[in-house]
């Protein structure tokens, strides 16, 4: 997910429009969840909404674009724009800790892979020859290795 940010967007009229691209968060209690969604908003004063774009959390390949504002090419500036700022070679799963249900989120960073709790960055871990959590408050080991077993999954 990338932070709340601007970026100009070459129109088909070719006059440029500046725009907000704010990442949206479900409020849970203690945490904040990424949604895969980004309002995308008028960057002056009256920060109108232009629409929003919708990545699929499985398969962040596919996005969707809700409101008329923008052409397709207009669209696939923004998409391309969030694909260069984003790291989208990651995948999310749901777990239970204590009986409270998490949302996780692993990016693979050329081999690093990131660790998301609650769209909250919470460790690293790498393989050596073997798996090593290489950042961030110690996992516990039925999460850790889960978060192993999901990774390797995804390899195959």
């Amino acid at each position: 997910m990338i932070d709340l940010t601007t970026f100009t967007v070459l129109m088909e009229d070719n006059r440029h429009k500046t725009i907000t691209i704010d990442p949206v968060f479900i409020g849970l209690p203690e945490v904040r969840q990424f949604t895969g969604v980004y309002r995308i908003l008028e960057t002056d004063m009256t920060g109108n909404e232009l629409g929003e774009l919708a990545f699929h959390l499985e398969d962040s390949s596919q996005w969707e674009f809700t409101g008329d504002y923008f052409s397709d090419a207009e669209q696939e500036q923004i998409v391309e724009f969030i694909r260069q700022k984003e790291p989208f070679d990651s995948f999310t799963f749901a777990e239970k800790i204590n009986n409270v249900e998490h949302h996780f989120r692993v990016t693979d960073n050329e081999g690093h892979f990131g660790i998301e709790q609650d769209g909250i960055f919470i460790a690293v871990i790498e393989q050596f020859e073997e798996w090593k959590q290489t950042e961030g408050k110690p996992l516990g080991d039925d999460l850790f290795n889960k978060i192993v077993s999901k990774i390797e999954e995804r390899r195959d």
